[in-house]
């Protein structure tokens, strides 16, 4: 397993194995924690006043193995399981969904909501949602999952809150599954670079966390553009 942070917002994971799935998601806590996203000051709050809202979009496009999307799970449970989330100091707010590409690109399994110690036994059983796409829509278009998490941000009308959209892939921005070893079109670059902007816009850090074959190069671009 090779580990690579980068950009100040990026975990990369080559070589990803399910048993090492305790250490990494240390490693995860360690950076998407409630103190490094924190870190933007965020005027005249006080702790009690503090408010985190997540985004987390896991990929299920077919470039994605099985046990990359088992492992993609077993992240997130860990994730929204941790009593930091769910403590008296901060109010936190989830989302989660699932993406691949074409018409019906993003699947919301879990709708924004509060994560509380009483119901992230509900957010275990809808992330558990999350499964790799077969048929249609099954290549990897980032863009769409960011309008989806920019939509569901500015649904929440929270006041100055902290935000982070988690993105678990492999790295490879292909909405339309025919770019092969080439790269994306122009209007496909413009699509993502609008997507990005209006996260920016929203003061959404974006964090990729990179499974299976990664592609290091863009999600670096990915991290740097949040």
């Amino acid at each position: 397993m090779l580990l690579k942070v980068v950009g100040g917002g990026a975990l990369m994971v080559k070589s990803f194995k399910r048993h090492k799935i305790i250490s990494w998601t240390s490693l995860i806590i360690g950076l998407v924690s409630v103190s490094s996203l924190f870190s933007i000051p965020i005027a005249g709050a006080a702790d009690s006043d503090k408010v985190l809202e997540m985004v987390i979009l896991a990929d299920e496009s077919t470039s994605m193995s099985l046990s990359d999307i088992n492992s993609e799970i077993d992240a997130i449970v860990e994730m929204v399981s941790r009593r930091e989330l769910s403590g008296d100091s901060i109010t936190t707010r989830i989302a989660v969904a699932g993406f691949g590409s074409g018409v019906n690109a993003v699947d919301e399994k879990c709708a924004m909501r509060q994560v509380e110690t009483s119901n992230v036994n509900e957010f275990r059983d809808c992330v558990a949602k999350i499964k790799r796409r077969s048929g249609s829509g099954v290549a990897t278009d980032f863009a769409s999952a960011f309008e989806y998490a920019a939509e569901r941000f500015r649904s929440t009308n929270s006041t100055n809150p902290s935000r982070a959209v988690i993105l678990l892939t492999d790295g490879k921005y292909d909405p339309n599954g025919n770019r092969g070893n080439g790269q994306p079109t122009s209007a496909e670059v413009e699509k993502l670079n609008n997507a990005t902007d209006e996260l920016r816009g929203l003061r959404a850090q974006i964090w990729p966390i990179g499974f299976g074959k990664v592609i290091e190069e863009e999600l670096e671009a990915l991290a740097r553009s949040g």
